[in-house]
């Protein structure tokens, strides 16, 4: 080996160890954050430690501290809880039915995704109701079939594929559940949510689950136009982070009040 070849190996040495060195460091904030998956994983648990803690807090509420229920109420929502819902959506709605009642057991979601986080999975997967399900998406309904299936409940679990529009949902439904009343109607299409409620005629839920598009603010009483024969609504039409859909909260409000609720 020549002079040049030592150098030339002693420069890949020190290049190794500065490499080194570098990767070190870099490892060092991960380590402290953890694995992404190990992380996903921490969230699932304290979501479900928090779960736990309200469920029992309100098993008992003889037990509780006069002082502690004035930060508990302060704090949190009781009555959240996540079973299959994306946030706390199927405690709320559990509360909600054990105060009106239930008569049929049976949802209609409209815009029910893959199926694994939407209104019907705990009511269907747990409590044993029926579900009619509808969304545009092909891909989306071929997991959702897949999803009730593999929970054993593809035989209460209808989900179809179908873009559900406002001048169309009293024929549909007349058609699948009008000869029953229905306990909860779920609608989140990203579009025109507030027109296929308002022009639902044939039933009315006993419980409505509906999307609002906060981004109107919490005083505004709006929602994006819609007239028969329009083709799907594109929300980044309008707006470029997709925000120029459904409604308002006071909207919503306005529109269950005039319905009776």
């Amino acid at each position: 080996m020549g002079s040049r070849d030592v150098v030339e190996e002693t420069e890949m040495r020190g290049w190794r160890k500065i490499r080194d060195q570098l990767s070190h460091v870099a490892r060092i904030p991960r380590r402290w954050m953890g694995h992404p998956d190990l992380r996903s994983l921490r969230r699932q648990v304290d979501h479900l430690q928090q779960d736990v803690e309200q469920l029992l807090f309100r098993l008992h509420p003889e037990l509780v501290a006069s002082e502690s229920i004035l930060v508990q109420e302060g704090v949190r929502n009781l009555y959240e809880a996540r079973g299959y819902s994306q946030n706390g959506e199927d405690g709320v709605l559990l509360h909600l039915l054990s105060e009106v009642g239930v008569v049929q057991h049976r949802i209609v979601e409209i815009g029910c995704g893959c199926g694994d986080e939407c209104n019907s999975a705990l009511l269907s997967c747990c409590f044993g109701w029926h579900g009619l399900l509808f969304d545009r998406d092909s891909e989306q309904v071929n997991k959702a079939q897949q999803f009730f299936h593999d929970k054993g409940v593809g035989d209460r679990v209808r989900v179809v594929h179908q873009e559900v529009q406002p001048d169309g949902i009293d024929q549909l439904l007349e058609g699948e559940d009008g000869d029953s009343e229905l306990d909860v109607l779920s609608i989140d299409v990203d579009g025109y949510d507030f027109w296929i409620w308002k022009n639902l005629a044939v039933i009315q839920p006993r419980v409505v689950v509906i999307e609002v598009n906060a981004s109107y603010g919490p005083s505004v009483s709006r929602t994006v136009p819609w007239s028969p024969g329009d083709a799907h609504h594109d929300p980044y039409r309008h707006h470029i982070r997709g925000w120029h859909h459904g409604a308002s909260l006071r909207a919503m409000e306005a529109l269950g009040r005039s319905k009776g609720y």
